[in-house]
């Protein structure tokens, strides 16, 4: 298995945002296992006819060198309700293969379609994405993420939403939610309603 991964999302064959995946790349290289060289996707990675078009996943596995290519079609499941899960220890600073943490976290969403997850009361994200809230005026992205996501850091740049932090007793405050990531854009799905979220107590 490859030390780490990155999702890319390509729109009509077209990679979306290539220089945020890049980035970070070469951010998490040099600090994991010291390597220095940049690279560009559109070098490393052939996207074949049959995926160019509609939306299509793009998983890289990699470390010192990009191990492996895939290329999936892309569909939204559908997210109901969300079980807020506690825990303190888990942590995910890098877009690691070994998910393995994140995915006993699962364990714990009962009846629910995902979690989210509450470290030291605050809001994070969910098993694999960030989350954005609206207040009636902005939308709000906690300050406390697991993992800092490329679409995040992009639309906080754009100032199309705010960092702040988000306590979990203040949930009730919000009007409703939406998750975020490489594959997963604001504007690809509804707002979800704030009582969508389970509550552990």
């Amino acid at each position: 298995m490859s030390l780490l991964f990155e999702t890319i999302r390509i729109e009509n064959g077209i990679f979306m945002h290539p220089e945020d995946h890049e980035r970070r790349m070469l951010h998490s290289r040099s600090a994991l296992l010291g390597a220095k060289d940049p690279f560009f996707l559109h070098q490393v990675v052939t996207i074949p006819r049959e995926f160019s078009s509609g939306i299509v996943r793009c998983r890289v596995d990699y470390g010192i060198k990009i191990d492996a290519v895939k290329f999936t079609p892309y569909r939204l499941r559908p997210l109901k309700k969300f079980q807020v899960v506690v825990n303190e220890e888990i942590k995910y600073p890098f877009k690691f293969s070994d998910r393995s943490a994140l995915e006993s976290l699962l364990m714990g969403k009962n009846t629910a379609d995902e979690i989210i997850l509450v470290q030291r009361g605050l809001i994070t994200d969910t098993s694999f994405s960030n989350l954005i809230f609206y207040n009636g005026r902005n939308w709000i992205t906690p300050s406390t993420p697991l993992l800092n996501g490329t679409c995040r850091q992009r639309l906080i740049r754009e100032r199309k939403i705010m960092e702040r932090k988000i306590f979990f007793n203040k949930l009730d405050s919000f009007l409703g939610f939406k998750i975020i990531n490489a594959m997963i854009y604001p504007e690809d799905m509804e707002m979800i309603p704030i009582e969508a979220c389970i509550r552990p107590f």
